[in-house]
């Protein structure tokens, strides 16, 4: 009925495994592809995500992230993804392509790391995005893939630091539920859509 607003799920896919992961090394805004695992994890993800009915599936620009909204989009019938360049991961400057070690030991300061984009622009990016896919979306059900930096900063601001962050593996998925309207934001948790299409 028009006037009346229902929360949007908005289901927080991180993409399925790259080389990169599997090495530990920054990937940020490098675009490195799936790799075998990362592909039957994207498959996976589809079919459990296949019990909700999708109204869209939107996705960073980064192909990992598109290859892993495609394999849910064809799952449910659905066109292919949309992406938005703002759910990209944070770009980590003259570390991406490092090794975790390599930036502990060149790098101690996380928030110094030159070209690093910064806490705040990444979370002015990220919320922005969701609360317009929240308003496009009313009261239906959303995948948005995006990447494990990204998530964390989404769920520090909403939940802080008492979340399982352990949670953000490749092709988890974390639900909000997020009213446009009343600008409400309820962190349902990880895999949650498993309970059934969120009542």
């Amino acid at each position: 009925m028009k006037g009346i607003h229902m929360a949007s799920n908005l289901h927080l896919v991180r993409h399925g495994q790259t080389d990169w992961n599997l090495q530990h090394r920054y990937q940020g805004q490098t675009d490195i592809p799936l790799n075998d695992t990362g592909r039957a994890e994207a498959r996976d993800v589809a079919e459990r995500l296949a019990r909700l009915p999708l109204a869209a599936v939107v996705t960073s620009t980064l192909g990992r992230a598109h290859a892993t909204g495609r394999a849910i989009a064809e799952a449910q019938g659905l066109p292919l993804p949309a992406t938005d360049a703002r759910l990209m991961e944070r770009t980590f400057g003259e570390a991406e392509g490092l090794f975790d070690h390599e930036v502990k030991e060149r790098f101690p300061e996380r928030d110094l790391i030159p070209g690093r984009e910064s806490d705040e622009d990444l979370k002015a990016r990220a919320l922005e995005v969701l609360e317009e896919l929240a308003a496009a979306f009313d009261q239906d059900d959303v995948a948005v893939v995006t990447h494990g930096g990204w998530i964390a900063m989404v769920l520090r601001e909403l939940v802080g630091a008492d979340y399982d962050y352990s949670t953000i593996t490749n092709c988890s998925v974390h639900t909000l539920r997020w009213d446009a309207a009343t600008r409400e934001i309820q962190v349902i948790g990880h895999d949650a859509f498993e309970a059934a299409a969120l009542s």
